[in-house]
């Protein structure tokens, strides 16, 4: 008997200690949160982060400290998140180049970009700006297509990431033209070489073109979007200079591992809300060229879903190969 009940003692105390690892603390969060940056400092994804974690620390009430962890286009930070405790103190902060894109990107990954993470919010979404050199004669789209065309040897275009490699190479297919894709490790190199005549144009952040556009360096020709970006009103869309159904945009949103607890996943979708929210935190985003759009847990994993067939889709277009 006594054998008997220290056994269902014990059982009971594993089973109680199964349920309180399983369950967040009322108090949540009663330390510093941890956000995971898969890419280098100064980015879109990383300023994003930055400006939006600077109020969940008002809002959740303890330090939200930002870790970068770039390496292999996002795969390096994002492997690390999916191997960390899913207690809600470890989340990250990713695009749709890891999640997205992945699978359509890479043979192999370390991770599953979907079931490895459990979607927190979707926060941010950013077009592209279709830019040339501030000397380049061509003032309009339609004036760099026709120079595109007739100059196909030097129409070469740079990219720097998944989305701006995408957009030039589904631009190209558009307006039936051929030209030279050539690699950049980040949007700055790229737009220093259009602004030097070293590449013809490309697709670039926002954020990042700015300062050359404001210098008279590069010229803005159109934007990767339905609707005019409020930063640079007068820059017309793709849809304007009738280039539909290719409306590339970046978006980022926060992530935690997967198998975080329900109620901790709903405290910080809440929590980025109401960062979003406030309208200082709006200002900044759209300085920057990026659209407020917030999509809690449940209905940002069915955005990822949908993003990532266009995505797919996309990368077929574009004849770009799984690395």
């Amino acid at each position: 008997m006594r054998l008997k009940f220290a056994l269902s003692a014990t059982l009971l105390a594993l089973l109680a200690s199964t349920t309180a690892l399983a369950q967040p603390s009322a108090a949540y969060p009663d330390r510093p949160v941890k956000v995971v940056v898969p890419f280098a400092p100064g980015g879109g994804g990383d300023i994003a982060a930055r400006v939006i974690s600077e109020q969940l620390h008002r809002t959740l009430k303890v330090p939200v400290i930002i870790e970068n962890r770039p390496g292999g286009n996002g795969i390096v930070g994002a492997g690390y998140l999916a191997k960390a405790p899913p207690d809600g103190y470890t989340i990250g902060y990713s695009t749709n180049t890891v999640h997205a894109g992945g699978l359509a990107v890479f043979k192999t990954m370390p991770f599953h970009p979907v079931d490895d993470f459990a979607p927190v919010a979707l926060t941010v979404s950013s077009p592209l700006v279709l830019a040339v050199k501030g000397e380049n004669p061509a003032k309009t789209e339609a004036e760099l297509r026709a120079w595109i065309q007739a100059n196909p040897k030097d129409a070469s275009y740079s990219y720097h990431n998944g989305s701006s490699q995408t957009l030039g190479n589904l631009y190209m297919k558009r307006i039936q033209a051929a030209g030279l894709a050539v690699p950049y490790v980040s949007p700055v190199a790229a737009l220093t070489d259009v602004s030097g005549g070293v590449t013809a144009f490309g697709f670039y952040e926002p954020m990042a073109a700015k300062p050359l556009i404001d210098s008279q360096r590069v010229r803005p020709l159109v934007v990767s979007s339905h609707a005019r970006l409020p930063m640079l009103p007068a820059v017309p869309t793709l849809v304007e200079v009738g280039l539909r159904d290719i409306e590339v945009r970046s978006w980022g949103g926060f992530f935690a591992p997967a198998g975080t607890p329900q109620p901790i996943i709903k405290a910080l979708a809440e929590a980025v809300k109401g960062a979003l929210e406030q309208p200082s935190v709006k200002a900044k985003l759209q300085g920057l060229g990026m659209t407020v759009e917030y999509l809690p847990d449940t209905k940002f994993r069915d955005f990822i879903a949908a993003d990532s067939r266009q995505w797919k889709a996309w990368y077929q277009e574009a004849g770009i190969q799984p690395q």
